[in-house]
């Protein structure tokens, strides 16, 4: 409900009303069941930020965005009956770069003339290339709440962000020029990139991190939290070839690719905020718990572990471990 007409509306507070009515009838149940003592536990796996649509920010969808730019190539190689090897189009896409590198905006220039002789040096070699040039066009948009997956079909695997940097010279600049884009985040092997408009680079990798200019991500609260986030969430293996997440706003809003007036599922904002209530005789430290793996690991040693130590000295420990270990 607060989707659709947003957290503080009256239908959004009634959808509450309803659901706590639901759990006071759960307890009493539990209360009045005597042949099992049951723990009642009330989470939220989430919280939601007031967002606005992407659409309201600038005119269409990300997805038309995107085909604005891939729809419109500078440079056309047009061959009539005739065809072209991936290797010789790759030196034409290389040469092509090299050109283009010139009206790019200078921290992309960089990125670029690496990915350039990166791209040269794996793609020129005799079976290198594992591209399918007939399919560049074939993109997937999946978007979720402020959050969007780019897939480039290409090839039948993950991209870097070099090769994305190569196969679409100006898309990413274009990405970080539209309204309401807050972060555009990408693979470059083990490590993860992150952009965003106005600011600098961050590069995150298992050796540790490197920022050049400002923060990328310092619109979107915890920084530290923010970047081990996206960090993890860029290296999964089904990640999108790009990662985008929709911008903040002056107003603490957060811009959403949904028609939502409120959201979920990104950085920034109450989104961030779950709630866990749970029995009051067994605190449990929230402000140390930073994922629902976290609280897995609370779960298993608290109703799972130590089944033969007596029930009031494994609560006593077991509460010392809610209150000063930090889970995860």
């Amino acid at each position: 409900m607060a989707h659709k007409a947003g957290p503080d509306r009256s239908a959004a507070f009634e959808a509450l009303r309803i659901i706590d009515r639901a759990i006071r009838q759960v307890n009493r149940m539990r209360v009045r069941y005597r042949r099992r003592e049951y723990d009642l536990y009330i989470m939220s796996d989430h919280g939601n930020t007031p967002s606005v649509p992407f659409s309201w920010v600038h005119e269409g969808t990300l997805g038309d965005a995107i085909r604005a730019q891939i729809g419109e190539p500078i440079n056309l190689v047009e061959l009539v009956g005739a065809h072209l090897d991936s290797s010789e189009h790759a030196r034409f896409m290389l040469d092509e770069v090299r050109g283009i590198e010139r009206r790019l905006s200078p921290r992309l220039r960089r990125i670029s003339a690496s990915a350039r002789l990166y791209v040269r040096r794996r793609l020129l070699t005799p079976g290198g290339s594992d591209y399918n040039l007939s399919r560049q066009g074939d993109i997937v948009v999946s978007a979720n709440g402020p959050l969007a997956h780019i897939y480039f079909n290409v090839a039948d695997r993950p991209l870097d962000l070099a090769e994305v940097l190569l196969l679409y010279p100006q898309l990413v600049d274009a990405l970080l020029s539209t309204p309401g884009i807050g972060v555009v985040a990408g693979r470059a092997e083990r490590r993860t990139v992150i952009l965003a408009p106005g600011s600098g680079v961050l590069t995150i990798g298992p050796t540790g991190r490197h920022l050049d200019g400002q923060h990328p991500l310092d619109s979107f609260g915890d920084v530290a939290y923010a970047e081990a986030q996206l960090h993890r969430l860029v290296q999964f293996p089904h990640a999108g070839d790009l990662v985008v997440l929709g911008g903040m706003l002056p107003d603490g809003r957060v811009v959403t690719f949904e028609k939502q007036l409120a959201t979920h599922g990104s950085l920034g904002g109450t989104q961030l905020q779950a709630f866990v209530a749970r029995p009051p005789e067994c605190p449990l430290a929230i402000n140390t718990l930073d994922d629902p793996e976290a609280l897995y690991t609370y779960f298993t040693a608290r109703y799972l572990s130590d089944l033969d130590t007596g029930p009031g000295e494994r609560l006593t420990r077991l509460c010392e471990m809610g209150t000063a270990q930090r889970f995860g």
